[in-house]
């Protein structure tokens, strides 16, 4: 798996050229971004086989614009809302999801790939304390969702987001490895498996909770200062006025020239890392 890597530093920067921006939130208390890597991957042979996708592997710096919907912490019934949206509207979006309805709605994970979006993995409980204790506990975490996910899904999972993303303060509190971070990653990229951040965050999981006109204007403006955007939302249960949002959304990015896609072999997969 190779990588070019563009470092952002000491502040958070428009990347004028082929433009990624890398508007990254960091999470945990007093966090605060040093640095930041974006990054173009390759992914296993064989990822995304299935996946329908219209986005060359050379899409960046040429002026199409693709937005790339991601869905955090579901499956719920908000999850079923939001797939009847995109179906309706023929756009592709990647859902990071939690084991927490693996026994109860195994349906609903299938129905995420059954409809050509991306499934990827997220972690099976989101508790921080026990994820991030250590590296064997993060991987014992993280293989009770993937191995029954992928037999339900009937293929390799290889795409990944942190709970919290790559530049959380959190592990920081509960690891009792000083190089935690940079030691899963690495173990990571051995099993194939690609972590992906984002560059525009609907803050639909920050504080109080958002109308759904705030998350439509926070991700629309956002979005549109960049040419590959990836957008983070949420599709856990509650998180309905993001699940009214969506529409909003692929329809005004549509009309300003957006195509949606799911998180591919061609995406740009933004790293918000401290140096």
């Amino acid at each position: 798996m190779k990588c070019i890597t563009i470092r952002l530093r000491k502040r958070m920067l428009l990347i004028p050229v082929g433009v990624v921006a890398a508007v990254a939130l960091a999470i945990g208390i007093g966090s605060h971004l040093k640095g930041q890597k974006t990054q173009y991957c390759n992914f296993p042979d064989g990822y995304g086989e299935h996946i329908e996708t219209t986005a060359p592997s050379d899409a960046i710096g040429t002026g199409q614009k693709i937005a790339y919907l991601t869905f955090d912490d579901g499956p719920s019934d908000e999850t079923e809302k939001i797939l009847d949206c995109l179906k309706e509207k023929n756009a592709k979006a990647t859902f990071f999801v939690l084991g927490t309805e693996l026994d109860k709605r195994p349906d609903l994970y299938r129905r995420i790939v059954d409809e050509g979006h991306v499934l990827g993995l997220h972690s099976f409980s989101h508790e921080y304390k026990s994820i991030y204790q250590s590296p064997e506990s993060f991987f014992q975490d993280l293989n009770m969702l993937k191995e029954p996910l992928e037999a339900i899904a009937g293929q390799p999972i290889s795409a990944y987001r942190f709970p919290g993303g790559s530049s959380n303060t959190v592990h920081r509190k509960f690891s009792n490895v000083s190089n935690f971070m940079d030691t899963v990653i690495e173990q990571l990229t051995a099993q194939g498996i690609q972590y992906f951040d984002w560059t525009v965050s609907a803050d639909d999981s920050v504080g109080s909770k958002k109308s759904t006109d705030y998350l439509v204007n926070k991700v629309v403006k956002e979005s549109l200062e960049q040419e590959t955007p990836v957008i983070l939302m949420h599709d856990a249960p509650g998180h309905d006025t993001t699940a009214a949002a969506v529409p909003q959304i692929i329809d005004q990015l549509t009309a300003q020239g957006y195509t949606f896609q799911s998180l591919s072999e061609s995406t740009p997969c933004h790293h918000q890392r401290y140096n």
